[in-house]
């Protein structure tokens, strides 16, 4: 899919998570925890990229494939300044999306965290097959949206906003995304 198409797909989905916030109210107290400590949301973000980094390293050990970071910074700088946008606008609306609004709403509905958890998981993953990867990439996009969901229901440091620092820095370092 090509940037553009991936840029705009990604707004929409940030437009409509916070149509869906603003209708349901699930999510609203996750987003007004701005006010708490930005320091510990900065570094809750980085340690939680730190895990990330960590899977994706013994994922690749595993497979024997080499683990290819900050692919961005061989690019021409205006690509890598597009490489950077995109890569803040997917973690920013994917985790608008999928944790603040979709697992916080099934939570709400259900009665049950680890249900809202579950969730927002296996529709993380397989949004992912959109793109054309394959199932392996989704059941990994799952284990990492599970890791992201987790920690925002446990780890009372984390925010909304950790997530987005820790999703949007990861995907700066591990994507491989050319724009």
């Amino acid at each position: 899919m090509s940037y553009s198409k991936t840029m705009i797909l990604n707004l929409l989905l940030a437009v409509l998570g916070a149509v869906l916030i603003k209708i349901t109210k699930a999510g609203v107290p996750e987003l007004k925890r701005y006010k708490e400590n930005p320091l510990r949301q900065v570094s809750a973000g980085i340690v939680i990229m730190l895990v990330l980094l960590g899977c994706s390293a013994l994922r690749s050990g595993f497979y024997g494939e080499p683990l290819t970071t900050l692919a961005f910074i061989g690019y021409p700088f205006r690509t890598a300044l597009k490489f950077v946008a995109w890569s803040f606008t997917v973690g920013i609306s994917e985790e608008l999306f999928f944790r603040c609004w979709l697992q916080k709403f099934i939570e709400r509905i259900s009665g049950s965290e680890w249900v809202g958890l579950m969730a927002a998981t296996l529709v993380f993953g397989l949004s992912h097959c959109i793109f054309g990867f394959s199932l392996e990439h989704a059941v990994y996009t799952s284990l990492i949206g599970f890791v992201f969901g987790f920690v925002f229901i446990k780890w009372k440091g984390c925010t909304i906003y950790s997530l987005m620092i820790a999703h949007s820095l990861y995907d700066m370092i591990i994507s491989t995304y050319s724009p």
